[in-house]
């Protein structure tokens, strides 16, 4: 079971990357310009069942094995059971869950720098992006206070976990629809990626981003996921393949518009700092990136 476990995290992470209540006062206004400042994403989950099951976990002060237990036993027979069959017809999405970074993600935007702030269910990561030099620093250290720093450019950053966009040429169908919405006070285009074949480790068949001119295309690198568009990410629709469990929903929830400091911009460094950027140094990477975020013990 930890070896199947082990290659469906190896899976999730090489495919990419706390709920807050919107209410009126956050609101975005709608800007001219490239936003400056503090932005909050969330993510929430559509199915009611997945929903209870994750914010169960997130409200757990456990470690994170235990906080997982915990929550699956609150549940009631019936909502066990239809967690159990989303594990059993959609393991990567149900592994999703806890690689991903449904606890906190936070993105600092200035005029030539951004830095990101994510926390998942066992690890944290922080990622920066130098504009103007074209290249970018990463900090990712687990609940176990095992840690990591490395840097990198655009091209070294392919095939890196969470850092990789997706593959759009090879693996899905990209179509700009004819859609335009306001996403927290955002106007953003509409583009749609289709899955051309979906597969045994594939946890999704459909995605929907919403972009918009507002946000940095830069600060497309910080998210868990993300796909080479001109413009920034303001929210992800991801269509779970078992439709029974309806959809996984990324978007912005707060947005401060205001200047940033030079702390909120910067990021950590390990006692392990990686410098190089050969073939062998990008495998010896994702190695280490797959021992820090497992769960498993």
């Amino acid at each position: 079971m930890k070896k199947l476990s082990y290659l469906l995290l190896l899976a999730i992470v090489s495919f990419t990357s706390c709920t807050k209540d919107k209410g009126d006062d956050d609101q975005a206004p709608i800007l001219e310009n490239y936003v400056q400042g503090r932005i909050e994403y969330s993510y929430t989950f559509t199915n009611p069942t997945l929903a209870k099951y994750v914010n169960y976990i997130k409200e757990s002060d456990k470690r994170s094995d235990q906080a997982i237990e915990e929550a699956f036993e609150l549940l009631t027979d019936e909502e066990q059971q239809t967690i159990n069959n989303f594990r059993d017809d959609n393991p990567m999405g149900f592994f999703a869950i806890y690689t991903l970074p449904i606890i906190k993600n936070e993105i600092f935007i200035s005029d030539n720098h951004t830095r990101s702030n994510t926390h998942s269910l066992s690890y944290n990561i922080e990622k920066a992006w130098d504009i103007r030099k074209g290249t970018g620093s990463y900090y990712i250290e687990n609940e176990f206070e095992n840690n990591l720093s490395f840097t990198f450019d655009l091209e070294f950053a392919k095939g890196i976990s969470t850092l990789s966009p997706i593959s759009t040429e090879e693996l899905y169908d990209r179509s700009e629809l004819n859609e335009n919405a306001t996403v927290f006070g955002f106007n953003t285009k509409v583009i749609n990626y289709a899955l051309k074949t979906i597969g045994q480790y594939d946890f999704t068949s459909n995605i929907k981003i919403y972009v918009s001119e507002q946000i940095r295309k830069e600060a497309n690198i910080l998210h868990f996921m993300h796909t080479n568009e001109e413009h920034g990410i303001v929210k992800m629709e991801i269509d779970f393949k078992n439709s029974d469990m309806g959809k996984l929903i990324y978007e912005v929830t707060k947005v401060e518009a205001r200047a940033v400091t030079a702390g909120e911009l910067d990021i950590k460094v390990a006692p392990e700092h990686i410098t190089d950027n050969d073939f062998d140094t990008k495998l010896e990477i994702n190695e280490k990136l797959l021992n820090l975020m497992s769960f498993l013990r």
